[in-house]
């Protein structure tokens, strides 16, 4: 089974709606604002959509608790997916990510990271 952390804003419900229909069946997408402390040990996919000005008020949120926790995501496996209004912030948003869930103890095999700006 795969959780989808998607966090909400204006931008998500396109994300969510682009997502649905590829995903496993049995996957739950969830908003991070309802809570991170069971995912130890699952597989994960993040996605994030950035408004225009490349903000995400629900992923900030979610990076915050990842950053302040070791064990939060132990023994996870995720991906990423970032998409962004512009041609700006999405390799930013994802680097940092990344980084916070890796610390938090999630794996990121191979090359975890899709990128949507908004010329595609």
């Amino acid at each position: 089974m795969l959780t989808v952390l998607l966090p909400e804003n204006d931008r998500s419900p396109a994300l969510r709606d682009l997502l649905a229909p590829l995903l496993p069946p049995g996957s739950d997408i969830r908003d991070p604002d309802d809570g991170l402390e069971d995912l130890a040990g699952r597989r994960l996919l993040f996605a994030v959509a950035l408004d225009e000005g490349g903000c995400n008020e629900s992923y900030y949120q979610m990076l915050s608790r990842l950053r302040r926790s070791l064990t939060l995501l132990h023994g996870c496996v995720a991906g990423l997916v970032v998409t962004g209004v512009g041609e700006f912030y999405t390799k930013d948003v994802a680097r940092d990510m990344v980084f916070a869930a890796n610390q938090s103890g999630c794996a990121f095999i191979g090359r975890p990271l899709v990128e949507a700006t908004g010329s595609l």
